[in-house]
């Protein structure tokens, strides 16, 4: 905080000086007085050239503000590192991708400098858009970046606080970054930073400060829904392949491409689509589950009608209510026998 409390003592030294007469300085000709006054609006003027000057040289330390090709590569890796290191275990937990679209987008988000999420209604590009923010400034952010992959670190380090059982995050906690990093149905990710003169929000202004934008799709945090399925990685991938011990969007033949199924209730597997075809009355990745409606809100009145089914605002309805949304087909609720 070396900037700050430099400040904050030229402060504290102008305000006793002040308590003191006018220094009267003569010269031949004319005579000049300097008040305490404007002694400190000086102070002030180089203090604002050091901060113009200190922005300066940390927007030419980062080659303009955004992420290298190689920076890129380590953001990813980081969110595909924690993703798999959940506890406990993902079986459908997807293989990150990163997107250059969303990398822009992001980037277009940390060029306004603004710490706060877009409203979508006013952007309404950012519909099915997920992401998360980080900033640091002064001497935490200072003339250098901070380290590439911190942001993510510390928006997975909220697992303390989030019970997996509960789907729910510990009073007072936020957990909202972590549930975002690990949420198992978000496919693409894309980053961008900008060093900012001063960053705003509707509640503060933040001095020479990093800020980094993560956008996601699709979006995660849906109100209802567990971040990710609990199973052995790669038990349960939607479209069947696994790499890395994530299920991926591979296929057949590349390198560490797997497809590692097994069809339950007498689903039968595609080999080359890695994909379970399930018998009437189950559906799932591996047909696990029984396509029934598990909530007495499904098409009640009032309740869950079924045009929530298509709307991302109410991801919880398809969830909770397979067959009134058409996820699957209904069955007469015997077991088959194979």
């Amino acid at each position: 905080m070396k900037i700050v409390i430099a400040f904050l003592l030229a402060v504290g030294f102008l305000q006793s000086f002040a308590e003191e007469k006018p220094v009267s300085i003569s010269s031949p000709g004319e005579a000049l007085t300097t008040t305490a006054e404007e002694i400190a609006k000086r102070s002030f003027m180089r203090d604002e050239d050091a901060f113009e000057e200190r922005f300066r040289r940390a927007a030419s330390k980062f080659g303009g503000g955004e992420y290298s090709t190689k920076q890129q590569k380590q953001l990813l890796a980081a969110h595909n590192e924690h993703r798999l290191s959940v506890e406990p275990s993902s079986g459908n937990m997807n293989e990150l991708l990163w997107s250059s679209k969303l990398a822009e987008q992001a980037q277009e988000w940390s060029n306004g400098c603004f710490y706060e999420h877009p409203d979508k209604s006013v952007h309404p590009d950012y519909v099915g858009i997920g992401q998360n923010l980080f900033i640091a400034w002064l001497d935490e952010g200072g003339e250098n970046p901070p380290v590439v992959t911190k942001p993510v670190d510390l928006w997975y380090n909220e697992v303390g606080d989030f019970s997996y059982p509960m789907n729910a995050c510990r009073k007072g906690a936020v957990c909202g970054h972590y549930t975002q990093v690990v949420w198992a149905e978000t496919t693409k990710v894309g980053c961008g930073i900008k060093f900012c003169r001063r960053a705003r929000s509707s509640k503060r202004t933040y001095e020479n400060a990093w800020l980094v934008t993560c956008n996601y799709s699709p979006a995660g945090n849906m109100p209802g829904v567990k971040p990710y399925v609990r199973g052995d990685h790669c038990s349960a991938c939607a479209k069947g392949f696994c790499r890395n011990n994530l299920c991926s969007k591979c296929k057949t033949g590349e390198k560490g491409c797997e497809c590692n199924l097994d069809c339950q209730n007498c689903g039968t597997l595609d080999e080359v689509k890695c994909k379970c075809a399930c018998p009437s009355g189950f559906y799932g990745p591996v047909c696990e589950s029984e396509c029934r409606d598990t909530n007495e809100k499904c098409g009640a009145n009032p309740g869950w009608p079924s045009l929530w089914c298509k709307d991302e605002r109410f991801g919880f309805v398809k969830e909770n209510c397979p067959a009134m949304c058409g996820v699957c087909e209904a069955g007469n609720g015997r077991r088959p026998r194979c």
